[in-house]
């Protein structure tokens, strides 16, 4: 009886502390999990309490009940706070890239503000540079042209022993088969010549 008073004083006062996080600022989850971990502890000591008792079976579905309850109330609490730090996280990578994209814009404002003629003579400039670049590469370096015989193309008379040594090995095959097939019918005749069991 007295620590079932206390189990439901602890309850009350879980809530009333549950109540008053969700009352103040947005607590954080860090906070939610200390209290989460404290309150574990205590359903623990209460289910410890439980083996002490005769009715030990009722006791532990009350402890795990009042637990699910407290679980109940922290999880919505958790998930806000997740999602609003990910709307926070979100808002931040947002103004970053914000950021960015208008630093990028006030620079290529700048240099067409300078000389828009001059940046129009750039690119066209470097375009010329890459295409003398392309071009002194391919005659520094000019294709390959094959070579009489490459280490992987057989001669043409390594062909014909080849294709030889194929039709062979072709007819070695269907020489074995038919040797084989020949064996099974041999066995087959033997086996019918047999008498066969149940038949009188």
């Amino acid at each position: 009886m007295k620590s079932r008073v206390y189990f439901w004083v602890l309850m009350v006062f879980g809530a009333i502390h549950i109540h008053a996080l969700g009352q103040e600022s947005q607590p954080s989850l860090d906070t939610i999990e200390a209290l989460r971990a404290q309150k574990n502890e205590e359903f623990d000591q209460l289910e410890r309490a439980c083996y002490m008792k005769f009715a030990v079976n009722d006791c532990i579905i009350q402890v795990n009940a009042q637990r699910r309850k407290m679980l109940a109330i922290l999880k919505p609490q958790e998930e806000a706070i997740a999602a609003a730090e990910r709307m926070q996280k979100a808002k931040e990578q947002l103004q970053r890239l914000e950021q960015k994209k208008q630093e990028a814009l006030a620079r290529s404002s700048e240099v067409s503000a300078i000389d828009p003629v001059a940046s129009d003579n750039q690119k066209t400039q470097t375009q010329k540079e890459k295409v003398e670049k392309h071009q002194q590469r391919a005659t520094e370096n000019p294709p390959r042209v094959p070579a009489e015989r490459t280490s992987n193309a057989p001669l043409p008379a390594e062909l014909l022993k080849n294709e030889q040594a194929y039709k062979q090995k072709l007819e070695e095959a269907n020489r074995r088969r038919a040797e084989r097939d020949k064996r099974i019918a041999e066995r087959d005749s033997k086996i019918k010549g047999l008498p066969q069991p149940g038949l009188k």
